[in-house]
């Protein structure tokens, strides 16, 4: 049957929606409440892994991403004095699975999604309220307009006012650190090639990789106290002194980044719920299962929810009953990286020396043999 849906989100996860729902014979609507993509923090980076280069590629639009990103060839971690605890082949393994680690930045991701769904898209529309019932959904925006479909989507984030009208309005649980973040410019700091690395340190991580077009993102995570915010000079000063002595490039990359481009966020999730949906309504991404950055697979969760929400709904006779499947498909898998996640960025927070020594001997063991094999299962998994 032919349907339309309402995508509430032009995120990640709404904007592939779009495209897989689209491929799929439903035709898609997605409002965004922002006026203007580019207005995205041009700051902002991401590994896209293996996972979800595959679920693109799956839809038509891994191939718009090549231009802009950088593939990976390794992964590789460790500690805050120089120690290398393990390091992985994720090239070999991009060629195994015939699909890359990607690293990019967040705007050349939302650009790469946008295009091919440029008609499909609604900036400036805020969504307030909805009803549905059994012939469909009605949703209603800030500006008085009402739109009508078969289906709505909530891929409107870790805020969703699509899922407060579900579960209620909630605070998202604070995860005891924030991150800083920002991009170095071409030819500034000699850097590892193709290479993913994370630092540990006493209660402080550093990150590291290529997103593409020569440029370099780093993520810096430290224990913080929530709603924190940083002096009138910037956050250079005292990131500066937080990673002082760390191995380089760490310093090089935090002294290369103009003050005025380095960002903060405090990080959150929530717990993982069942049943995102009922009726004519579900949901998608971060609105059903924010995930802090500690795998990676926040954006990599959206997009496959995107393409199994097309899948099930591809040739639905009843609508709701594939909403349900859907649902049925992405819950476990996405709890699981919600609690792997937040059970990393604990463990990450540790400042005691004794606990810290422990911490880098379970890494250095468990990392190259248990971690590598599940990551492997979890890159491999078929949608």
């Amino acid at each position: 049957m032919s349907a339309k849906a309402v995508v509430i989100g032009g995120g990640i996860g709404g904007l592939t929606a779009a495209t897989a729902l689209s491929r799929a014979g439903v035709d898609a609507v997605v409002f965004e409440r922002r006026d203007d993509l580019r207005k995205i923090n041009a700051g902002a980076g991401m590994v896209l892994w293996h996972n979800a280069v595959r679920a693109l590629a799956r839809i038509g639009l891994a191939e718009h991403l090549d231009p802009t990103s950088t593939p990976l060839e390794y992964a590789e971690w460790q500690t805050w004095r120089g120690r290398r605890l393990a390091r992985w082949d994720v090239g070999r393994m991009g060629r195994t699975l015939d699909a890359p680690a990607l690293g990019i930045r967040r705007v050349n991701l939302h650009r790469a999604l946008a295009a091919p769904v440029a008609s499909a898209l609604r900036l400036g529309m805020e969504c307030v309220d909805f009803d549905h019932d059994g012939d469909g959904v009605s949703a209603r925006f800030a500006c008085g307009h009402v739109e009508r479909g078969d289906v709505l989507i909530g891929a409107d984030g870790i805020n969703s006012v699509v899922r407060s009208k579900r579960f209620g309005r909630s605070k998202p649980r604070y995860a005891g650190y924030a991150l800083w973040f920002g991009i170095v410019e071409p030819g500034l700091v000699s850097v590892p090639p193709q290479t993913f690395r994370e630092v540990a340190g006493p209660g402080a991580r550093f990150f590291l990789f290529p997103v593409g077009e020569g440029r370099y993102y780093w993520s810096a995570v430290l224990n913080a106290p929530e709603g924190g915010h940083d002096p009138e000079d910037g956050a250079k000063p005292r990131l500066l002194e937080a990673y002082r002595g760390w191995p380089e490039p760490v310093e090089a990359l935090l002294r290369a980044t103009d003050d005025a481009t380095i960002f903060r966020r405090d990080i959150v999730d929530r717990d993982p719920v069942e049943a995102w949906g009922e009726g004519r309504m579900t949901l998608l991404g971060d609105a059903a299962h924010p995930i802090t950055p500690n795998l990676g697979q926040g954006a990599a969760q959206a997009i496959e929810d995107a393409v199994v929400l097309a899948e099930c709904l591809r040739d639905a006779d009843d609508l709701s009953a594939a909403l349900r499947l859907y649902e049925a498909r992405r819950e476990r898998r996405t709890a699981s990286f919600v609690r792997r996640a937040r059970r990393i960025g604990d463990m990450g927070r540790w400042e005691n020396p004794v606990a810290c020594w422990i911490r880098h001997q379970i890494m250095r063991i468990v990392f190259p043999t248990v971690a590598w094999r599940q990551h492997e299962k979890d890159m491999a998994y078929e949608l």
